[in-house]
């Protein structure tokens, strides 16, 4: 179990958007922009749920507090911004399915990044059958390192499995041989692990995936090559 322990960050420093090439609209409406640089005690949030009580539309009401619920995420705030996910999932069912479905994401991300895997696991599981393609990858990524994130390595390697054979055409993605090398780190097989990540020479988090692997197989020549190659990032 020690050994988990080293890598176990890894599952959750992955971002929910990926950038599959998804409609450029869907993604621009789970992800909000926002362009201004917010401090954790920014008082835009508590004016934009202000705004969703007084908005007359219900469509533009829940749109405001997704978008205040977004800069609590990104000043990670993340019991504020659960709160606000939770609520524009229980109250935009009938209205709009899709921003529900980005909220449920979010909140399952928000569970995994606060230790609650468990929580996340759950969420993520109906999120794989709904029908926007991006939700239903997304959610099919973050279940495999949920379950990593709970220990469920053999889980894991099923639900990793069952994303390849749903979209084979990202089985060389960097991401994909970091969580395929995770697992395999987990269960103690190091050969299979360090293949997955040396895969991919200019992604930072292989690199220190690998490095971290080889630390712990006491691989020191290897793993200050693996460090030089991560700092010359």
């Amino acid at each position: 179990m020690d050994r988990w322990i080293s890598l176990s960050l890894l599952v959750v420093v992955f971002g929910v958007s990926c950038g599959w090439g998804a409609e450029e609209r869907a993604v621009s409406r789970f992800e909000q922009t926002i362009t201004l640089h917010m401090g954790r005690t920014d008082p835009l949030p508590e004016t934009l749920l202000k705004l969703a009580e007084e908005a007359g539309d219900e469509a533009q009401r829940l749109r405001t507090l997704y978008t205040a619920a977004e800069i609590h995420w990104k000043n990670q705030a993340w019991d504020k911004a659960a709160e606000l996910y939770e609520r524009v999932a229980r109250e935009g069912k009938a209205i709009d399915p899709y921003l529900v479905h980005c909220a449920q994401l979010r909140l399952a991300e928000t569970r995994l990044r606060t230790q609650r895997p468990e929580q996340a696991i759950g969420i993520a599981q109906d999120l794989t059958h709904v029908a926007s393609p991006f939700v239903a990858r997304e959610a099919s990524l973050l279940l495999i390192r949920a379950e990593l994130a709970q220990g469920h390595r053999e889980e894991a390697h099923t639900a990793l499995e069952a994303y390849v054979t749903r979209y084979p055409q990202d089985q060389d993605l960097a991401l994909i041989d970091v969580l395929a090398g995770l697992i395999a780190y987990d269960r103690g097989d190091f050969a299979t692990a360090i293949k997955h990540f040396q895969k991919h020479p200019d992604d930072a988090t292989a690199l220190y995936a690998l490095l971290a692997t080889h630390c712990a197989q006491q691989q020191f020549p290897q793993a200050i090559a693996a460090y030089q190659q991560l700092t010359n990032q």
